[in-house]
């Protein structure tokens, strides 16, 4: 799997299959500036962008694309200053026919030839990729400033499907820049019968002689998004041709693509053999296999000729100990293959991305493994994850079976369960005349949270648990110390526990009066309700957010101390809604004493919420919200 670029960079204009062939690419030629910033419409303007294409019967097609850009600011001078292709040799030769700046003046200054440069060849550290058929055409425009436009011309011939029998480009255009002018012609034989569509754009089609032709016609203003918006690739405007017509094809093309490297070989039977050992039963097997490839072959993209969509030979992975998330799947079913279990490819998205275009295009990002025989999916790149559970980014998405001997089909991963991914949060204060507090918190965490808890308390190397919690208590505007202890991290199960003991400074910002929640937080645990509500906001929304199921119950006491007199505590509350809320809260006052519960849960069957049901569900959300944020008022006697 490859990091996608960020979906808000301005410069994400253009989607073209031949220019990146790895799997979560989506094949996106991204033009590179150092022009950072929530919104560009305010400092360039695209004018003019042109994309036209001509396929041939085989699928190769050439293509040319015209792009007019004009600077609005300094910071806009930046972004139209420079320009990047990014293509892949193997598959395309992409020249430049002309690259000039047009001054505000009328003059125009043509790029020089030491203005284009050609890299060969990318590579990474870490977890990036190295991709040596990978180029890039840059072009430095000269003097360009404010009010200037410039234009550019490039054309490309790609030789080369990525898989037999399937082309595909899909162009999604930004909501952070303006389009003047969109206009995009596809010409293909009839005999193709190639599909095309668009979205938020004009689509019309004719016939040429023997040809078809399609004409896309618009324009784009820029937008701002939703906060925590999801789904945006399938909001925003685009436009896509596909060779294909159905995903199932194209998830059997895959399959024979991935089933030529899955062959007979005695290392993967002996090695099989050697770690299910006496293991009969397939679920053990499975599970040895499963923490073997996640234990012995670490996480890193290669792509060679069709790499990004076709796996390496298994002796390739095998004397590297290395590959991507294809490598690692294919190595994991040609194991349990060799222990008698069937198992099969899987292909998903794992961007913030939860339906499907209709059109088999440039999508899918990721391959995980499903085990029929266990009905379970499993993903080895996820090394913290335990076999049985997916991790967020693969769960609650459309997927592709990609069977190896039988038609593919199309399936939604799991989604989360609220009974499953869920948290207990126990906490007891005691209140000092002073002002000052000691706190025991325990916390137990299962699924989801506790992966998340996990993932927080892997960053904090023993000797600085202190020190981590004293920034903790900070980040809750308080100063104190304490000790935080935890099990050891195990990735077998998704399950964890954390214990903390801390004395607090100046808890009570007034002692001699004022206002404190009934059940303090400890800064940046992160498990309680009222971090875990989601967006709460009024505002009508256009796009879908996240509302993943999830469920928390917290048990607190608060006890002042003998001179303190409490004044008023929150009442009670019920809530349950047909959109799958719930919450109760049940409070008891006994002198200088409250002890309380809360039971929250966001019980719901998938992982995101439509615009129309955030509206139904924001009224309980904000009731909820606002009875969290109900203080405790007390006064010193």
């Amino acid at each position: 799997m490859i990091p996608m670029p960020n979906p808000t960079f301005s410069q994400s204009l253009r989607v073209l299959t031949s220019c990146f062939m790895g799997l979560s690419s989506l094949f996106i030629c991204t033009e590179q500036s150092s022009a950072q910033g929530f919104n560009q419409a305010a400092h360039f303007t695209v004018l003019k962008y042109e994309h036209r294409f001509f396929i041939r019967t085989d699928l190769t097609f050439d293509w040319e694309l015209v792009i007019e850009r004009q600077a609005l600011s300094n910071e806009g001078v930046l972004v139209i200053g420079k320009y990047s292709q990014v293509f892949n040799a193997g598959l395309e030769d992409v020249q430049l026919q002309e690259a000039y700046t047009l001054k505000a003046d009328g003059r125009s200054i043509a790029v020089r030839s030491d203005g284009v440069q050609r890299q060969k060849g990318m590579a990474a550290a870490g977890v990036g990729f190295s991709w040596p058929e990978g180029e890039i055409l840059q072009i430095t425009f000269p003097d360009v400033q404010a009010g200037d436009r410039m234009r550019l011309v490039l054309k490309g011939r790609n030789f080369k499907t990525p898989l037999p029998g399937w082309q595909a480009v899909r162009e999604s255009i930004s909501h952070v820049v303006n389009f003047e002018h969109i206009y995009i012609r596809v010409e293909a034989p009839q005999e193709l019968d190639l599909q095309v569509g668009a979205h938020q754009l004009a689509l019309e089609s004719f016939q040429s002689g023997k040809n078809k032709v399609w004409e896309i016609k618009g324009s784009s203003k820029a937008s701002m998004l939703d906060g925590g918006a999801l789904n945006i690739e399938q909001t925003r405007p685009y436009w896509m041709f596909s060779s294909m017509k159905h995903w199932e094809r194209f998830g059997q093309t895959f399959a024979q693509a991935f089933a030529g490297r899955l062959v007979d070989n005695p290392r993967i039977t002996t090695l099989a053999a050697q770690i299910t050992g006496d293991e009969k039963e397939p679920a053990a097997k499975a599970r040895k296999l499963h923490t073997w490839v996640r234990q012995n072959i670490r996480y890193v993209a290669v792509y060679l000729g069709v790499g990004g969509w076709v796996p390496h030979d298994l002796d390739w992975i095998l004397e590297n100990r290395y590959g991507d998330c294809k490598d690692q799947s294919l190595l994991l079913i040609a194991l349990l293959r060799a222990a008698g279990i069937a198992a099969h490819p899987v292909l998903l998205r794992s961007q913030a991305d939860h339906d499907l275009p209709d059109l088999p295009g440039p999508w899918f990002d990721h391959c995980i493994v499903y085990i029929p025989e266990l009905d379970l999916f499993t993903d080895t790149t996820a090394t913290q994850i335990a076999l049985g559970a997916l991790p967020y980014a693969d769960s609650d998405k459309p997927a592709l079976l990609a069977r190896l001997q039988a038609p593919s089909e199309l399936l939604r991963t799991p989604s989360f369960k609220a009974q499953d991914n869920r948290a207990l949060v126990q906490s007891n204060w005691q209140i000092f005349k002073d002002g000052s507090a000691r706190v025991q918190l325990n916390i137990e965490t299962w699924g989801q949270m506790a992966f998340w808890l996990q993932e927080r308390l892997r960053q904090i190397p023993e000797n600085m648990r202190e020190a981590t919690l004293a920034r903790w208590l900070n980040e809750s505007g308080v100063r104190g110390a304490g000790k935080m202890q935890f099990s050891p991290l195990q990735t077998d199960r998704q399950w964890q526990d954390l214990r903390i003991t801390a004395d607090v400074r100046d808890f009570l910002p007034d002692p001699e009066a004022g206002a404190i929640p009934a059940n303090p937080t400890v800064g940046s645990v992160g498990v309680y309700i009222l971090s875990n509500l989601g967006n709460v906001s009024p505002d009508k929304r256009q796009h879908a957010l996240a509302c993943t199921p999830h469920a928390i119950r917290e048990e607190f006491t608060l006890r002042f101390a003998d001179d303190f007199h409490i004044l008023r505590a929150p009442g009670s509350m019920k809530i349950s809604t047909p959109e799958g809320i719930r919450f109760e809260q049940m409070l008891e006052t006994k002198g200088q004493q409250i002890t309380g519960w809360r039971d929250y849960a966001q019980d719901r069957a998938t992982h995101t919420c439509s615009p129309q049901e955030h509206a139904a569900r924001q009224p309980a959300l904000s009731k909820i919200w606002r009875h969290l944020r109900s203080s405790v008022l007390f006064t010193r006697n």
